[in-house]
């Protein structure tokens, strides 16, 4: 019912990460024991694959998807055209860390894990930029694939910061 009000991310940050460190507190003071322990992974285990399916409209999870794919294709093209590669590989390697970063806070086993993810995507985002940038000034892709990149990147940026200064405030 409440997948009906809330966005995936906001019932992760508001509601899971906080009852599964709840539990995990209660089991490492000794007042929850293995079988609860047990029992509330299970429930949390069907939560979350419920809320899977429903992460489809989660605007950070399909903008990184789709900026991955647009950097796979940038780099191809060049690798193919250019024959160039080192700055490629490097692009293609922290261009598509961010939505695996993205993906895999999703899956955290606890908000300070989840928060862990997203800064590794944020720091991701700047790499990638960086990349970006280098590639336009030295010329393997036209200033306008290189800012409408960037502009991709810089917006992945801001949602990231948001969710992450949200994720914070709910600690």
């Amino acid at each position: 019912e409440l997948v009906k009000i809330e966005k995936p991310l906001t019932i992760i940050n508001e509601q899971m990460v906080p009852a599964l460190d709840s539990v995990g507190k209660g089991f490492e003071s000794g007042e929850i024991f293995l079988p609860q322990l047990l029992m509330s992974a299970e429930a949390a285990k069907i939560a979350f694959a419920v809320l899977k399916d429903n992460m489809a409209d989660s605007p950070l999870l399909s903008k990184s998807k789709s900026f991955a794919l647009e950097i796979i294709k940038v780099c191809n093209c060049i690798k193919k055209n250019k024959k160039e590669s080192v700055l490629t590989n490097q692009l293609i390697r922290s261009g598509t860390s961010i939505g695996a970063n993205i993906r895999e806070a999703f899956y955290g086993h606890s908000k300070a894990d989840f928060i862990a993810k997203l800064q590794i995507s944020l720091k991701e985002t700047a790499e990638t930029e960086y990349w970006l940038r280098l590639l336009a000034l030295s010329e393997y892709i036209t200033d306008k694939e290189g800012q409408s990149l960037i502009d991709d990147c810089l917006e992945i940026k801001k949602i990231l910061i948001s969710t992450l200064n949200t994720a914070k405030e709910n600690k």
